[in-house]
């Protein structure tokens, strides 16, 4: 439009004197002059409208286009106080299946709503296959017992992933004493008066539990 109203205001007069002389030629300027007001705003007001159009184009192509958001990774556990730690899918997978066990439980475990996932680790009474999961929050220490299922249906190996849990018990970290190690479980002295024992027949798995015991012990003091 601007380029067409410039050139326009040159060849009106020129054209305008070769037909009728000076006449045209006069002619021709006013021709031209009106060419050189109109033609570029005409022009400025049609880009306008074709960026508009196509401004209408892509936000209807982005209103069409579904934006479907999947978490590819389960959320990140933190440190007992709130700290940021390296991610650990265990951890994450861990924390996943105490919610859903808490929620599963309704009621009966509404007071473990109150804390947050800390540390984990698999036991069980046979060495090398856990089926037990003690979790500690916190707020409580929780034992859950596993639900395992093979880890492929067509597979031939013994492995066994978890894909569930159910509550075995709990205790707020406030009433439990000293963690005892016994030769196939750790004892939990609480301050009540109860004894509780988390399943543990690999020597390598008592010492992490009673770890990360400590460790969520420390915390609450």
């Amino acid at each position: 439009g601007f380029l067409k109203g410039f050139s326009g205001g040159g060849r009106k007069p020129m054209k305008g004197a070769q037909k009728d002389g000076v006449g045209g030629f006069f002619k021709g300027v006013a021709q031209g002059a009106v060419g050189l007001i109109v033609q570029p705003i005409v022009g400025v007001a049609d880009g306008i409208s074709q960026a508009s159009e196509g401004i209408r184009n892509t936000t209807e192509a982005a209103h069409a286009t579904p934006i479907m958001a999947r978490r590819m990774r389960p959320p990140r556990t933190l440190g007992f106080h709130g700290e940021l730690q390296p991610y650990s899918r265990a951890d994450a997978e861990a924390q996943a299946i105490l919610g859903s066990s808490i929620g599963a439980a309704g009621r009966a475990a509404i007071t473990l709503r109150e804390g947050r996932f800390f540390r984990h680790c698999q036991c069980g009474a046979r060495p090398k296959q856990p089926d037990r999961l003690l979790v500690l929050t916190t707020t409580h220490v929780v034992l859950l017992a596993l639900v395992l299922v093979p880890a492929g249906a067509s597979s031939s190996s013994s492995d066994t992933v978890a894909r569930k849990a159910t509550i075995e018990w709990f205790e707020p970290l406030a009433n439990v004493g000293v963690p005892e190690e016994f030769s196939e479980e750790i004892g939990l002295h609480l301050r009540n008066g109860g004894l509780r024992f988390v399943p543990c027949a690999d020597s390598h798995t008592r010492r992490l539990a009673r770890q990360i015991l400590n460790e969520a012990l420390r915390g609450i003091v």
